[in-house]
């Protein structure tokens, strides 16, 4: 790897005191010319992080073999090198779901048990105990936990057309008791499960309407079918979109189902995040336009603020006390979109958005996926690491589980973001996330933090009794165009071109 040509001008990142960091442009001899802003780090403003933070989904349709136009991942759940990519960004929750989690029935029992009843012109898609057995196994083998999401669709079986379409738990009571069977290789790894995905945008994906009224209705059925075969299993929910264009707010799903007393049968309430549309969405692409440009633009970044925000103040509203949680989130929607959710240009939003729903109160958020289509975090034809991978490798290693809070006083730019954590390794020292999404200013970087940095352009380190990580993309894979690059150089070295067999990369040590 070659190093990186420093400009006529970048930026300083400077500690002239123990809680005082100021960014300052500076010229080539290294004298400080121009305040860009101060940061001052304060005690802890947000909820405790899991340790499961930076976790990731696998679409229910990659277990059928049918997701977008990448097909099954059953096959590569059985690879050694996915086992051991996986691990590395341990320890984590697995979530399977997505819209065809209610579509599916699930064609499992618990050993010599009779199978489920077929449904009668009932739910598109099933799935067999061989199946289940590879992903149980893969999530035995990876050392994670699953969320599930339960078939909450409008099939014959599911929902009782008789009884105000209300949810019929026979199937999931299959399928929960052969999870939890001592035999099952997920014994004792069911973490938690969900109801339907994305209710409130069922009138497209079921041609139905499911009123927040109902499924508060449906997830107390879902805590009494749970307490009745293993009360430690949590409840997340209740998965409503809130992305482009209205859809958050076009049903308000959310606050019906918490109006009608619907948070006290959970453990977590989730929602789901895409910035910008693919032109595989019902819109094409129309109302948020998936461009790099847009992928990198500070308004992208500061999208999701609306939402999480009106997340927020329904729970505060309802005097509802459960964990915030991203159920599932990715840069661009179905199926992501090629050169942005697959190369450099999508890490500065997903580790923006990492740290931003961090400071917001989320205690864990879910990638879509980790392996498949656009916006996996491991290519799957080959099982190569894209960018994201590594920008959630170094997320896990090095962020610990409190945020630190942080006033920004702007004066001359906002290309620069700033977030700070107690370390992963030390909680008694400070892990600064910097991104630079400017695509002509450097960042000259010195303190004696743990600093993590990923840059649109090079970087020159100052290193001052800290352990830095600079990921940029590499210039064997660039070919003047950075932000397409699949493969990223840190600090220099290699990315994902320098990762090879089956053992798990490190960065720092395991949290």
């Amino acid at each position: 790897m070659t190093a990186p040509k420093h400009k006529r001008q970048y930026l300083c990142l400077a500690a002239p005191a123990e809680s005082l960091y100021s960014i300052s442009m500076i010229d080539r001899a290294g004298v400080c010319v121009a305040a860009l802003f101060v940061a001052i780090f304060g005690p802890s403003q947000a909820n405790p992080l899991r340790r499961e933070y930076a976790s990731f989904t696998i679409d229910t349709s990659e277990i059928i073999g049918d997701f977008w136009d990448s097909g099954g991942v059953l096959a590569k759940l059985q690879t050694p090198r996915l086992v051991a990519l996986t691990r590395a960004l341990g320890p984590a929750l697995i979530r399977l779901g997505g819209t065809d989690a209610d579509n599916t029935f699930w064609n499992v029992s618990t050993p010599g048990a009779r199978l489920p009843p077929a449904y009668l012109n009932g739910p598109r898609y099933s799935i067999n105990s061989t199946k289940l057995r590879i992903l149980c196994n893969f999530i035995n083998r990876t050392d994670t936990r699953l969320v599930l999401g339960l078939n909450g669709g409008f099939a014959n079986g599911t929902r009782d057309a008789n009884n105000g379409y209300a949810w019929m738990p026979e199937n999931s009571v299959y399928l929960l008791k052969a999870l939890v069977h001592p035999t099952s290789s997920c014994h004792g790894k069911l973490f938690a499960v969900e109801l339907a995905n994305e209710p409130n945008l069922f009138l497209e994906t079921q041609k139905h309407i499911l009123t927040g009224k109902q499924l508060a209705a449906d997830y107390q059925v879902l805590r009494a079918t749970l307490d009745s075969i293993d009360p430690d299993i949590k409840i997340a929910g209740v998965d409503v979109a809130y992305q482009i264009p209205i859809v958050g707010s076009f049903f308000p799903t959310t606050s019906e189902f918490l109006e009608h007393g619907g948070g006290a049968s959970l453990d977590f309430l989730t929602w789901h995040w895409y910035a910008m549309e693919s032109k595989r969405c019902p819109f094409h692409g129309n109302f948020a336009p998936a461009t790099q440009k847009n992928a990198i633009s500070i308004s992208t970044l500061d999208k999701s603020n609306k939402w999480a925000n009106r997340v927020s103040t329904l729970l505060t509203k309802y005097n509802v006390s459960v964990e915030l949680w991203m159920g599932e989130m990715s840069l661009v929607s179905c199926g992501g979109a090629i050169n942005i959710t697959d190369s450099f240009a999508g890490t500065f939003w997903y580790l923006d958005e990492l740290a931003h729903l961090a400071v917001q109160g989320h205690s864990v958020v879910f990638r879509q996926t980790l392996v498949g289509s656009r916006y996996g975090l491991i290519e799957q034809s080959s099982l190569k690491p894209l960018p994201d991978y590594w920008g959630n490798l170094l997320f896990r290693s090095l962020v610990g589980q409190k945020v630190l809070g942080i006033q920004i006083n702007h004066s001359q730019g906002t290309f620069l973001r700033a977030y700070a954590f107690t370390s992963a390794l030390d909680e008694s020292k400070i892990v600064v996330l910097v991104i630079n999404v400017s695509p002509k200013d450097s960042a000259t970087l010195s303190g004696n933090e743990n600093v993590i940095v990923v840059a649109n352009r090079d970087v020159t380190r100052l290193n001052r009794g800290r352990t830095e990580y600079v990921i940029t993309a590499s210039p064997n894979d660039s070919d003047g165009d950075p932000l397409s690059a699949k493969d990223v150089s840190i600090n220099g070295g290699g990315g994902s071109s320098s990762w090879r067999g089956e053992r798990c990369p490190r960065f720092g040590s395991s949290r």
